[in-house]
């Protein structure tokens, strides 16, 4: 499974790779492999041949962040917060950048203090704001700090 992931980093990081996706990929999603169905929405945005589809990038994060894949609730709270592929819905982005933060995701800490900062989603709570953006600083934002 590592070859797998590895091998599904180097495509959607290479910018002049261009890819179709591999069955053997689609079959490791399909039996709900959570880092796999997280880089497929990497493939889908990135990789020039795999057409780019919010829609489908929703269904995977969905699925990775249903088994807990920080980096797929992080990016899926980010969908629901622009709007890609679902309707813009700053509760649902709230709820799922608050699971991820609570697993100690930086970028997920600091959108959930810019949240409670601005009244996205959530009453506006200038404590919970800094809160959050402290606990970003202390676990490695430098932009918090």
């Amino acid at each position: 499974m590592n070859k797998l992931i590895f091998t599904l980093a180097l495509i959607a990081f290479s910018g002049f790779v261009s890819a179709a996706i591999d069955p053997n990929v689609m079959q490791a999603a399909g039996q709900g492999d959570a880092r796999v169905l997280n880089h497929l929405r990497v493939i889908y945005a990135n990789v020039r041949g795999v057409p780019e589809n919010d829609n489908a990038a929703v269904k995977w994060y969905r699925l990775a962040a249903a088994q807990e894949n920080a980096d797929a609730q992080y990016n899926l709270g980010l969908m629901y917060e622009i709007g890609a592929g679902v309707s813009e819905d700053n509760r649902e982005a709230v709820k799922w950048y608050q699971m991820d933060a609570d697993q100690g995701h930086i970028a997920a800490q600091i959108n959930l203090g810019v949240a409670y900062d601005n009244g996205h989603g959530v009453p506006q709570n200038n404590q919970l704001s800094y809160m959050w953006i402290n606990i970003a600083g202390a676990n490695g934002s430098y932009s918090c700090r």
